[in-house]
């Protein structure tokens, strides 16, 4: 019996084995403090690189406001040249802000759009803008142009941009770059002045030679007894003063009122 129990005993871990785990538990225990200590010190260290980069972010957000006023005050400059000319004189002007926004963020970005509506001498509505915003990392401003013409049946640059660094602007280059948009935009606007398809719905006579053409490009008008007359020169006008019963079937004066030395860019004429 004795032998039997003496076999079933476990014997007691010594003092050295003992020491020896309790060793292993303190270096593991070391182990996953230095793990935690690590990235408590990378968050922390990417806790300091986010405030570093807002204050950054801030810092060039306030560049790009100047930059922007800059480059609207120049945009503005360049459509007073456009609309001092009688044919744009018409030039409806709208400001907003708020373009250029990604999720979540402020919006810093600013539009002029310039509408041009119908008339005798613009038959489709014409419009175009000026968007400048910044990039995502706001190093540089970015002015967009777009122009909007419905129906389509010329060839335009519709839409461009240019990036400018907000640490230096070159004033010189947004000058060059708006006023070719501005240029671009006129040589289209005659492209539809002159393009059959868009003249084709407001065709007239003229009374004295015949000849169909569009209203927005008559030298006189003329209104008699409830008609109105278009002609498409000077001299057919003058012609039709001379003798308008000739030409209208039925007797008048000797004289009518001329009325056919208005020149394209006044005309008015719905």
């Amino acid at each position: 019996m004795s032998d039997l129990a003496s076999s079933s005993c476990v014997a007691a871990p010594s003092s050295d084995t003992a020491a020896a785990a309790d060793q292993l538990k303190k270096e593991l225990a070391d182990r996953l403090i230095a793990l935690i200590d690590n990235a408590e010190a990378r968050v922390r260290a990417l806790q300091k690189k986010a405030a570093s980069e807002f204050t950054r972010r801030q810092e060039r957000l306030a560049q790009f406001a100047a930059t922007r006023t800059r480059v609207n005050r120049i945009i503005n400059d360049r459509l007073g040249v456009l609309v001092n000319q009688s044919q744009f004189s018409d030039a409806q002007l709208t400001y907003s802000d708020g373009v250029g926004c990604t999720a979540g963020a402020k919006c810093n970005g600013s539009t002029t759009t310039v509408t041009f509506p119908t008339s005798a001498a613009r038959q489709k509505r014409m419009e175009f803008s000026f968007d400048v915003f910044h990039d995502s990392d706001v190093d540089n401003a970015v002015v967009e142009y777009r122009l909007q013409i419905l129906p389509v049946f010329v060839k335009f640059v519709s839409h461009d941009q240019l990036a400018i660094s907000i640490d230096g602007p070159t004033d010189s280059d947004v000058v060059a770059w708006v006023d070719a948009k501005l240029v671009g935009f006129v040589e289209t606007y005659f492209e539809v002045f002159f393009h059959p398809e868009y003249q084709k719905p407001h065709l007239v006579m003229d009374p004295v030679t015949g000849v169909p053409f569009p209203k927005a490009m008559a030298a006189g008008v003329h209104r008699i007894e409830g008609r109105t007359l278009y002609f498409f020169t000077d001299e057919s006008c003058r012609q039709f003063n001379e003798d308008p019963s000739y030409y209208l079937g039925t007797r008048f004066g000797s004289t009518v009122e001329p009325g056919c030395m208005l020149s394209l860019s006044r005309r008015r004429e719905s």
